[in-house]
């Protein structure tokens, strides 16, 4: 991707060990190394791997809206894009939570997240139809 482009080339996704992100960055794959979720849990995650830190936590790893007991249910496409989002949702309140009080909440739940996400879009749609109203 590097020799096509004439730009500083930024990668995110998928990094999490100190080593990986050293090698992409020795190799010329990349310029910058980004990092989303690992800093949705851990924000200061960046300082930890310039200090040293082999890895950054994985959080994706375990979350899911059914729990291993009703993980068949994940073979419904339907249920499968739910858990899914509902995961999403999760670093959306984590992301949320950093900016309302500084910290992230990584003991919320993924079914909390995922209530707490879906409430907040029903406001703001709520809101937003209420002003196409008024004008």
């Amino acid at each position: 991707m590097k020799e096509a482009v004439k730009v500083p080339l930024m990668v995110t996704g998928g990094f999490r060990s100190r080593a990986a992100m050293e090698e992409a960055l020795a190799r010329g794959a990349a310029d910058v190394i980004g990092l989303g979720r690992p800093l949705c849990v851990e924000p200061d995650g960046a300082a930890r791997i310039l200090a040293g830190a082999d890895s950054l936590p994985r959080a994706e790893a375990g979350l899911g809206l059914f729990p291993a007991w009703l993980s068949f249910l994940k073979s419904v496409p339907a249920l499968r894009a739910i858990d899914s989002f509902a995961g999403q949702y999760w670093f959306y309140a984590q992301i949320s939570a950093l900016g309302r009080t500084g910290l992230t909440a990584p003991e919320r739940s993924v079914f909390a997240a995922f209530r707490e996400v879906e409430s907040g879009n029903k406001r703001w749609l709520a809101a937003r139809k209420d002003i196409k109203t008024a004008t």
